[in-house]
C-alpha cells in the first residue's frame, strides 16, 4: 500500500505540474478570436492643445482637426490611439526620447526640423498671418505697416511665427508667448500691437461672429505646410501614416475634417 500511495502522489504531482505549465504558457487572446478588443500596442500621439482649431481644450475635452484625424487614423490602422498632451516645444524631444510615437500638433515642415525628425506628406497648407485690434485698422491697413519701427509684435515661442518676426521685422519689439490665448489677451489689453500666428488661428478669430474687437489681416506672410512627424528610424510607421493621409484625401474625409474646423478658404500666393 505504501508503494502504491507513493506512486499515486508522484502521478498527482506530475499532473499538477503539467497543468501549471499549460496555464503559464497559454497564449493571450488574439485578434479575431471572437472579441473586438485591440491587442496591438497603442499609438502614442503627441499633441499640444494651445493651437485652436488644430488642437485645443474645450470644457476639459481635447478637440480640433488633429483629434478628428487621429480618430480616423485609429480606424485605418486598427490601433488604439492615446493622446499625450505636451507643450509644443517639448514634442520633438519627447518623440526622440521614445515617450511618444508621432507628433500631430499642427507642426510646420521646416529644414531645421527635418534634420531630426521625418515628416509625412502635408495635410494642410497655411501661412503666418497678423492679428490686430479692429480699432487699429486705419494705421495697419497698409501692408508696410507691420515693418514700422517700435511695433510690438507677439508670437508663440519656438514656432515659425517667431522665425518670421526675428528674420523680417528687425525694427519691431519682439514679444514671446507660450500659447495662443495669452498672446490674444495681451493684444486685447494693448500690451502688443500685433500677433503673428498660423492662418487657421487667424481664420478662426475672423469667422467668430461674436468677435468684434480683433480682426485678421488676411495677407499670408509665409507659405508653409503642416504635417505629422515621426522618428527617422520609424520607416514603416511613416508609410502607414502617409497611406492613411492618401486614403483620407481620396475619400474626401480629410477635407471634411478641415472644413468642419476651418470654414474658410484663403489662397496663399
Amino acid at each position: 500500500m505504501n508503494r502504491y500511495a507513493r506512486y499515486l502522489n508522484a502521478l498527482l504531482a506530475l499532473c499538477c505540474a503539467l497543468a501549471l505549465a499549460t496555464c503559464a504558457t497559454a497564449p493571450e487572446s488574439q485578434p479575431g478570436g471572437g472579441g473586438t478588443e485591440r491587442t496591438a500596442v497603442p499609438l502614442r500621439v503627441g499633441i499640444s492643445t494651445n493651437y485652436p482649431p488644430l488642437a485645443f481644450r474645450e470644457e476639459g475635452v481635447i478637440k480640433g482637426v488633429e483629434v478628428d484625424l487621429s480618430n480616423r487614423l485609429a480606424e485605418r490602422v486598427d490601433r488604439q490611439v492615446t493622446l499625450v498632451e505636451k507643450p509644443f516645444d517639448q514634442l520633438i524631444p519627447a518623440l526622440l526620447d521614445g515617450e511618444i510615437d508621432v507628433i500631430m500638433a499642427g507642426m510646420t515642415i521646416t529644414d531645421d526640423r527635418k534634420e531630426v525628425v521625418a515628416f509625412t506628406q502635408s495635410y494642410l497648407d497655411v501661412g503666418q498671418m497678423p492679428l490686430i485690434r479692429a480699432a487699429d485698422i486705419g494705421r495697419m491697413a497698409n501692408p508696410l505697416a507691420i515693418y514700422a519701427e517700435g511695433l510690438r509684435v507677439g508670437f508663440e515661442s519656438g514656432t515659425t511665427g517667431e522665425q518670421f518676426v526675428r528674420a523680417n521685422l528687425s525694427q519691431a519689439v519682439p514679444i514671446s508667448f507660450h500659447g495662443v490665448e495669452p498672446a490674444i489677451a495681451a493684444l486685447r489689453s494693448g500690451k502688443i500691437d500685433m500677433y503673428i500666428h498660423d492662418a487657421p488661428t487667424i481664420w478662426r478669430m475672423g469667422n467668430d461672429p461674436s468677435e468684434q474687437e480683433l480682426m485678421g489681416l488676411y495677407r499670408p506672410l509665409t507659405n508653409e505646410s503642416l504635417a505629422w512627424a515621426v522618428r527617422k528610424s520609424d520607416v514603416k510607421l511613416r508609410q502607414e501614416l502617409d497611406d492613411t493621409l492618401s486614403a483620407l484625401r481620396a475619400s474626401g474625409e480629410l477635407q471634411a475634417v478641415i472644413d468642419r474646423w476651418i470654414p474658410v478658404s484663403v489662397k496663399i500666393q
